[in-house]
C-alpha cells in the first residue's frame, strides 16, 4: 500500500515541477520581451517598456502605438484594394 503512495506522491511532484517549468518559461519570455522594446529603436516602444515611467504614461503610449499601427494597417489595405 505504501507503494502505491509513493507513486502517487511522485506523480503530483512531476505534475508540480511542470507547472513551474512553464512559469519559468512564461516570465523568461517576459523578460526577453520588455529588455527587447527596452531597447528597439522604434521611439514608443521604450518608453511602454520603461518601468520607471507612471502606468498613465506607459498606457498612454501602448494606446498609442496601437492606434498608429492600426492606422497603417488601414493605409496598406486601403491601397492595396485600389
Amino acid at each position: 500500500m505504501d507503494d502505491g503512495l509513493e507513486r502517487c506522491d511522485s506523480h503530483l511532484e512531476g505534475a508540480g515541477d511542470k507547472a513551474r517549468r512553464r512559469r519559468t518559461a512564461e516570465v523568461q519570455w517576459l523578460q526577453s520581451l520588455l529588455e527587447f522594446c527596452g531597447r528597439v529603436s522604434v521611439l514608443g516602444l521604450s518608453y511602454v517598456a520603461n518601468p520607471a515611467s507612471s502606468a498613465f504614461r506607459r498606457t498612454t503610449w501602448a494606446l498609442l502605438i496601437v492606434a498608429g499601427a492600426a492606422f497603417t494597417a488601414y493605409q496598406i489595405h486601403d491601397l492595396s484594394v485600389r
